[in-house]
């Protein structure tokens, strides 16, 4: 009947594997388009609606409804999946019902300069009292000089000056009399009052004083000092008529001022008679106009030249009011997006300018921050730029737990920079945060921030997924006519839709499931788009996506023709055909960020007399990670328990992933490993067409692993560089079945049986898809059938826990 045992071995080898191949249905799952009822987009009406996130949308109404301290709100989930526009999405909705707050402004403290008031008042009224203010500085700029130069002002200042004129001439005439008498002219100079002697009747000047005899000295200056006594009452006198003068000289201009000024502020008292801090302002306002007259009339300092300083230009700032929030334009809560959450753009900031060596400031140089701005609303954030500078989420976890926000440099507070102590009052805060992450920021920051869940109590958590049912399967293609009617796109084919499908089954490699990440189906919407504007398409059908597809992936595969290019000029030793002992290829992914692809690599082992157990070169060298060195322990756990229930095993052997030069990480290839350590204790050969992928526990178990499309589409690529003829494949575990989505050209290669796949679920599966050979089942004596792999593997062991014959010998001598 055969003609040979080799071809019945050759038989029960190709009735081995077809035992465990798939057949082409288990390899794609193709959009069923009798679901789909209709031909193109453009029928589908818009919808927004958000898309399989019902837990996220639930806990982000929860958290924004709830005006409670502490609960902020973190927003978590992978990119893509749609959390920053659907926060907005509800913001924009229920921010318009909510209550639009006041605004905010800083003025000046005129008792405490070094400490600006902060004033809140009526949404619009923060930006009218400022143009109230310039107006009334303005008007005091024209009129109280004006007002000045009127005959009104001139002709009572010269009454006043006239007045008091007259009283100083007639105490200098006084003196003047009683000088006379006492035979003395009186001559008042810039800076002194001089007594000049008089002899018969004529002034002597110094010279002819100094030829007077002593005797007629003696008496001029006798009667000098008289006078002097005199001229001493005199200048008293005098200086307290010029003060009196001066006193109702400011009288008069204060009751001028003052009318100027009152026909301003009680204009002002009258429209903010609501507003207490402005009242009071005002009245601060008024005194400090009248004290400083000469802000607006240009007087300058006279003592200035004498102290040699210089003098800073009068400004007026003191009357300004420094709006730090304006909401007149504002309609309910105000929703702020900051997309550079440096330290001044959250909190704001403090101007300066160096005077004599310090920093100083005003209230006039206060820039408010995104904080401010979203006070009374929303600030969204996102979580990854905000930490990226830890004086800005240490700074927002104390302003969230205060719930105010105090104006302040973070230079100052770290004593590098010399200030003059300018502490503006703080304003109360209430502003609900959102912060927009990944699940992983979110549980870093849980577990070592002990601030974190006391400020951020809500967790908006986005799914990646969701079922591929013929709800979600609609409202897929909704979201692509909802996408092309906002963006004016054409519109997309049922059969491209279904292929959308399709490639977001792959995307989260789910044959019964549909990726939530909503970003990477957008980008592909507007790149099918793209090829069916450039071919004048009317609508964006099947062979669009396709392309668009295609296309993506042409950009960034470099990497991957690079390998390839290796492996086919055998400078990476991946071998594809006959069988080999004690070696075959496992199957990892590179993922480069925006790209991954499956890559073979071979794994040999080599077993030993000897005791030093299972040795893992990877460990040894320090080039393998914690997740694969617990595969290999997995391995030698499950290897101990097979063949060592009656007694010990003695074994050395070594296993290596041949040609890899870097780090190793993860447990898929510990069944690969288990696989080649059966062979070399055997013997017998494994089929090198064929790779593996899989993690097995410690029954034996085949445990599914990630990225199984990339790894059988990796080695198929490989294969068909060097040729496919029939006897390539992949056996991948059973669990990861309804994860293939593999692409058109595999699955056609499998239906003219040029390439294979296999699932199993154990590791005796395997073994026997990989040699052709039984792997046997135990008896209860422990022992295994003849020429099956357990029991090939057992005489080996067996052999190894035997001393070599030349060591016996020289024992018994």
């Amino acid at each position: 009947m055969f003609e040979s045992t080799r071809d019945l071995v050759y038989i029960y080898i190709m009735n081995t594997r077809k035992h465990w191949e798939l057949p082409l249905s288990h390899l794609y799952n193709k959009t069923d388009l009798s679901k789909l009822k209709f031909k193109t987009t453009d029928e589908l009406k818009i919808s927004d609606e958000f898309i399989a996130q019902n837990r996220a949308i639930s806990s982000l109404n929860f958290g924004l409804d709830l005006d409670y301290k502490g609960y902020n709100i973190f927003v978590s989930g992978d990119d893509g999946t749609g959390k920053l526009s659907t926060v907005r999405t509800i913001l924009e909705h229920i921010a318009p019902m909510k209550h639009t707050p006041n605004d905010w402004c800083y003025i000046h403290n005129f008792d405490h300069p070094e400490r600006p008031i902060a004033i809140e008042l009526p949404r619009g009224s923060a930006k009218e009292f400022k143009k109230d203010m310039q107006v009334f500085v303005d008007g005091l700029l024209k009129e109280i000089p004006a007002a000045f130069e009127s005959k009104d002002y001139e002709d009572r200042i010269n009454d006043i000056m006239k007045f008091y004129g007259d009283k100083k001439n007639n105490l200098f005439s006084t003196l003047e009399e009683m000088a006379k008498e006492h035979n003395f002219a009186i001559k008042v100079t810039k800076v002194n009052v001089v007594t000049i002697p008089i002899i018969e009747g004529k002034q002597i000047d110094e010279h002819e004083y100094a030829k007077l005899d002593k005797n007629e000295k003696d008496r001029i200056e006798k009667e000098r000092e008289k006078i002097n006594e005199e001229i001493v009452k005199f200048l008293r006198e005098i200086r307290v008529i010029d003060r009196k003068m001066q006193e109702q000289i400011e009288s008069v201009q204060k009751q001028v001022a003052l009318m100027v000024a009152d026909g301003y502020l009680n204009d002002l008292v009258e429209k903010y008679e609501k507003e207490k801090e402005v009242i009071d302002y005002l009245a601060k306002v008024k005194n400090h106009v009248l004290d400083n007259l000469n802000f607006f009339l240009g007087f300058e300092d006279p003592n200035a030249n004498a102290r040699k300083q210089p003098q800073r230009k009068k400004t007026l700032t003191e009357y300004e009011v420094n709006v730090l929030v304006d909401n007149t334009d504002t309609s309910g809560a105000p929703i702020v997006f900051e997309n550079n959450p440096t330290y001044f753009n959250v909190f704001g900031k403090l101007e300066k300018r160096i005077e004599y060596g310090f920093y100083t400031a005003d209230f006039s140089m206060i820039r408010s921050g995104s904080l401010l701005k979203a006070n009374g609303g929303y600030l969204i954030v996102q979580a990854m730029d905000l930490l990226m500078n830890f004086q800005v989420w240490n700074q927002l976890k104390r302003v969230l737990k205060n719930r105010e926000i105090i104006l302040e440099d973070p230079l100052e507070e770290h004593g590098l920079i010399a200030t003059t102590g300018f502490k503006p009052e703080p304003i109360p805060l209430n502003v609900k945060v959102i912060m927009v992450g990944s699940a992983d920021l979110y549980y870093l920051l849980y577990h070592h921030d002990e601030d974190f869940h006391n400020i951020f109590k809500v967790k908006a958590d986005f799914d990646y997924e969701m079922p591929k049912s013929k709800e979600f399967i609609e409202k897929y293609a909704s979201f692509i006519a909802t996408r092309c009617k906002e963006n004016k796109l054409k519109h997309f084919t049922k059969e491209a839709v279904g292929r959308i499908i399709e490639y977001s089954s792959r995307l989260i490699e789910d044959q019964n499931r549909l990726s939530a990440q909503f970003g990477k189906i957008n980008d592909l919407i507007v790149e099918a788009n793209f090829f069916a504007k450039n071919q004048q398409s009317k609508y964006v059908d099947l062979a669009c996506v396709e392309k668009a597809i295609t296309e993506k992936r042409a950009r960034v595969k470099l990497p991957e023709e690079k390998m390839l290019k290796y492996i086919h000029e055998g400078d990476l030793m991946i071998n594809v055909e006959g069988k080999a002992v004690g070696e075959l290829n496992a199957l990892s992914v590179l993922n480069y960020g925006d790209f991954e692809f499956g890559r073979p690599s071979k794994i040999t082992a080599r077993t030993f007399h000897g005791k030093s157990g299972l040795i893992n070169i990877e460990r040894e060298s320090k080039l393998s990670g914690k997740l694969h060195d617990k595969g290999v322990l997995i391995l030698n756990g499950y290897f101990g328990w097979k063949y060592g229930q009656n007694k010990p095993v003695s074994l050395s052997a070594s296993l290596c992933f041949e040609q890899s030069y870097g780090m190793i990480d993860g447990d898929s290839a510990s069944s690969t490993e288990f696989y080649a350590l059966l062979s070399s204790l055997s013997g017998v050969p494994i089929q090198q067409s064929i790779a593996v992928t899989g993690s097995m526990n410690q029954r034996g178990e085949v445990q599914p692993i990630g990225g199984v499309n990339s790894k059988v589409e990796g080695f198929f690529d490989v294969c068909k560089l060097r040729g496919l003829d029939g006897s390539h494949g992949v056996m991948i575990p059973k669990h990861n079945v309804k994860n293939l989505m593999l692409k058109e050209e595999v699955v056609e290669a499998v239906k003219k049986k040029k390439f294979h796949i296999y699932a199993v679920e154990t590791v005796d599966d395997g073994i026997e898809v990989l040699t052709g050979v039984p792997a046997g089942k135990m008896k209860k004596d422990g022992s295994y059938p003849a020429k099956s792999i357990h029991s090939l593997v057992q005489k080996t062991l067996e052999s190894f826990g035997k001393e070599p014959s030349k060591k016996r010998k020289k024992k018994s001598k």
